[in-house]
């Protein structure tokens, strides 16, 4: 049994029919051209992209623009001079602890350091070099353990604990190299300042 329509209603429905099929080949070229449209304004997917970018502009390249020009960067001479410098550093050890600071280097920079040692402790006593509250009374409380590791880690110098020294090493390659001071006491910092001089 088919249904019964009331005939206004059917009779709207089969105007709009019409009219729609009449309309469709103009939507269907509307809409073309609005995706021909997008498509120009996002880059056209000629960019060998295969996947969807969520609608955002590709990035831009990199590589285009160097940090620096090549002519302002010339290699260094095979001949050149080695490096030169000096410098002072002031730095704190915690108790038991140690700090690093480095030195580019490259292989065969003679370096000289002169370290001297002070103890510094947050609430005891210093008395005449000594820490009266420290362990080890009677010792010098400013005594200090220096090593420099070379860039693979390899021990170059290995100074007992002492206020104060100079000393003087190698490199054997090229990289940075680690100065390592060391505190060996228990209760107190120490404050060593060091001198370095490359190639003196």
């Amino acid at each position: 049994m088919q249904p019964k329509f009331h005939s206004p209603v059917f009779a709207s429905c089969r105007v709009i029919a019409a009219s729609l099929r009449r309309l469709a080949p103009i939507a269907a070229v509307s809409l073309a051209l609005l995706a021909i449209s997008l498509l120009a304004a996002c880059g056209g997917g000629d960019n060998g992209d295969s996947g969807d970018n969520g609608g955002t502009a590709p990035p831009a390249a990199t590589a285009a623009t160097p940090s620096a020009p090549a002519a302002t960067q010339p290699p260094a001479p095979a001949d050149a001079a080695p490096a030169t410098g000096s410098g002072t550093e002031t730095i704190f050890v915690i108790s038991r602890g140690f700090e690093v600071f480095e030195l580019n280097l490259a292989a065969s920079d003679t370096v000289s350091v002169t370290y001297s040692s002070l103890g510094r402790s947050s609430g005891g006593i210093t008395t005449g070099g000594r820490f009266a509250g420290d362990e080890g009374a009677g010792s010098a409380a400013s005594d200090v353990i220096f090593t420099v590791l070379n860039p693979i880690g390899d021990q170059l110098l290995d100074e007992p604990q002492t206020p104060s020294n100079t000393v003087e090493f190698q490199a054997d390659i090229n990289g940075a190299y680690q100065l390592v001071f060391s505190n060996p006491y228990l209760l107190q910092g120490l404050e060593v300042t060091v001198d370095y001089t490359i190639n003196p």
